[in-house]
């Protein structure tokens, strides 16, 4: 059964291809497929899920293991579950007195024995969908932030996933999901995971039946020892396909991010650790050949490659990190305590004129896996300890000092920076006034981090401000008289942007630090008010979120009786006659809802009303 226009399939069909666009071709293709799916209707892709109220879909398999699943049936909750007794028979700890169950079933075997102690969890689509849209306007401006930002993201899901183990006849029962479309997942020790892509509904008042079979999982073990032979503890060894595994470029980046949407990444098996002896072992692989990564602190990575799963007895050594030591001193060549070092791999701008050559035939690092951190002592010195060899930026962060940062090529031999003397601090002082010409107290007030291209203007304040003073190199906040304070700047020109509840967001260039103070007035702004009713009924909505498509966050949650109002807000590209803002509209359980609102004279009238309706996910 479809639910007709399903925002976690328009949101994933966008989400992806913005991704798939800005991860392997160019910015503007990117720009122009989010402008296209910003605008296009919002019906979902097919599913594979059977027609028929409540009929939800029966599993294929785990991850590429091609098994299959008996198919899900769905049957009203007050009905019996087949000829298998339910869970809650089966195992005390099941509350058969508590919230309905909305999904049972069976685990088992290739040989039908009922798996104990299997972890059944359930994705909720919409949860899914949310997890990414939460951070989807990075996509199209800082695609290797966004994967970060999105794997954060999962991980708080697939914390917080309903689950339970199954009984000793291998069934289990999850209660009170709320309605909508899940995911079954299924994972064991000594089997393969199971993940299913097929979408299961449930509905109030009935129950679903998904049965999963089971394959059984392979090992690989092994000893880890360091350069003179003795046995290393707290290894933390983790093995992935080499299919997947020797991906660079933008091959690897879109396969982290379709991994992503579609809630692979939540299955994928936790690092194991070695023990006393420096022994491990990984459990639940599939057939087939894996690359091992091993990580410690002190040590550079190690590697087997190409090991086949049902391997014992594997023997790998791991060498030295790479030692890089220096230390922070001021322009007057006094230690600097405190200073936060880090050592990174280069920035790299996906998205501008060299952004395909810029990652294609690099082993990239969205997740910062490579990246080491330390303080300096009261010395000023600091020592890290580099995980590979390879090309990094190291970055110096000390209050009351500019950043410095300083790119660095390490082979192997350890590394002596020396004094690295931190540049003179400055500092850009002023006032934000309102349009009256009244101190505006409470408003965000920073300096952006350079540009990673060239952008034209109006790009440039959008991306700003949408990105917020969370990126920046200096930020404040006015306090009731408007002042400001923005320390620790270079000498040379600087960016200033600000942000006020109620105003339209500001942005200067050219803004010299360590001159005469600086007065910022910010704009008036257009206000859209109006209510969110549920389409059926008629009956407000409160509680429904309630933003705008682009620009910086101006977002509300409607009251009681439905209401909302959006201050603050202005016309894109600097207009001041005619123009249109795209109010949206979400709440669990229903498709999000938008609504075009048109200014054709903003002066004369900065105020427009809307009306949004949203209609259930389970109607139709």
């Amino acid at each position: 059964m479809s639910d007709g226009q399903s925002p976690y399939n328009s949101l994933m069909r966008k989400s992806r291809l913005s991704a798939c666009l800005a991860l392997s071709i160019l910015a503007l293709l990117v720009g122009t497929g989010l402008w296209v799916l910003h605008r296009s209707g919002r019906e979902p892709a097919a599913d594979r899920r059977p027609s028929g109220a409540g009929a939800p879909a029966g599993g294929a398999g785990s991850r590429g293991s091609g098994l299959v699943a008996p198919g899900a049936e769905a049957e009203p909750a007050t009905g019996t579950a087949g000829p298998e007794p339910s869970a809650s028979a089966l195992d005390p700890s099941i509350d058969a007195s508590g919230p309905p169950v909305s999904i049972e079933g069976r685990v088992t075997d290739a040989g039908g024995n009922g798996v104990a102690g299997a972890r059944v969890a359930a994705i909720e689509r919409v949860s899914l969908a949310e997890a990414i849209a939460r951070d989807e306007k990075l996509l199209d401006r800082r695609p290797l932030e966004a994967l970060r930002a999105f794997q954060v993201s999962l991980g708080d899901l697939a914390r917080r996933l309903p689950s339970c183990l199954t009984a000793a006849e291998g069934t289990y029962a999850l209660r009170g999901l709320p309605e909508g479309d899940h995911r079954v997942t299924v994972t064991h020790p000594e089997f393969i995971a199971h993940g299913e892509r097929d979408w299961i509904l449930v509905e109030a008042g009935r129950k679903a039946r998904y049965d999963v079979e089971l394959a059984p999982g392979l090992s690989i073990s092994g000893l880890v020892r360091d350069a003179e032979g003795q046995p290393i503890a707290g290894v933390r060894v983790q093995a992935r396909r080499v299919e997947t595994a020797r991906l660079k470029g933008f091959g690897k980046l879109v396969q982290i991010f379709v991994d992503q949407t579609e809630g692979a990444s939540l299955l994928e098996a936790s690092p194991v650790e070695t023990d006393a002896l420096g022994a491990f072992r990984l459990t639940s692989l599939e057939p087939g050949g894996h690359d091992l990564r091993l990580v410690k602190e002190g040590y550079a990575w190690g590697e087997a490659r190409g090991v086949p799963s049902g391997t014992d007895g594997v023997a790998i050594t791991l060498e030295p990190a790479i030692r890089v030591a220096g230390r922070v001193v001021s322009p007057a060549r006094e230690p600097v305590a405190g200073a936060a070092i880090v050592l990174r791999e280069p920035e790299r701008d996906v998205q501008g004129p060299a952004g395909p050559l810029a990652v294609a035939f690099v082993d990239v690092d969205p997740f910062g896996e490579k990246e080491r951190s330390a303080m300096t002592g009261e010395d000023g010195g600091f020592t890290l300890g580099a995980f590979s060899r390879g090309s990094y930026e190291l970055m110096v962060r000390a209050e009351g000092f500019p950043e410095h940062r300083r790119s660095l090529a390490l082979e192997g031999a350890p590394l002596e920076l020396g004094d690295v003397v931190l540049a003179e601090s400055r500092e850009i002082a002023g006032t934000v006034l309102s349009p009256e010409g009244l101190p505006v107290g409470g408003a965000e007030v920073w300096v952006p981090r350079p540009a990673a291209r060239r952008e034209d203007r109006d790009s440039r304040k959008s991306s700003v401000l949408e990105a917020g003073p969370a990126w920046s190199v200096a930020r404040s906040r006015t306090g009731e008289r408007g002042a400001f304070r923005l320390s620790g700047l270079g000498g040379e020109p600087h960016e200033v942007a600000v942000l006020a509840e109620g105003y339209p967001g500001e942005l200067l260039d050219g803004v010299e630090a360590g001159g005469r103070s600086v007065t910022i007035t910010l704009a008036r702004g257009l206000t859209i008010r109006g209510s969110v009713v549920d389409a059926e009924g008629g009956d407000p909505l409160p509680g429904t979120r309630v933003g705008i498509d682009r620009g910086p966050v101006h977002e509300q949650t409607a009251d009681e009786g439905g209401r909302f109002e959006l201050r603050g807000l202005s016309l894109g590209g600097g207009q001041t006659f005619g123009g249109t803002i795209v109010v949206r509209a979400s709440l669990d359980g229903y498709r999000e809802a938008r609504a075009t609102v048109g200014f054709p004279a903003p002066a004369a009238a900065p105020a427009a009303e809307a009306k949004l309706e949203l209609r259930r996910l389970a109607a139709g």
